[in-house]
């Protein structure tokens, strides 16, 4: 029990969205999860 209370402490979740350039553009600064990613996201990829 104790190892998973530490490993808890540890463990990042990466969950990939996949959506549009244009849908993200249209909707960064009305929703602060777009405006987030905006400001602390990383561009993994970039055609």
């Amino acid at each position: 029990m104790e190892v998973n209370v530490i490993l808890a402490n540890y463990i990042e979740i990466i969950n990939p969205m996949t959506h549009s350039k244009e849908l993200f553009d249209k909707w960064v600064d009305n929703y602060p999860f777009f405006n987030n990613i905006e400001k602390e996201g990383v561009v993994l990829y970039a055609a």
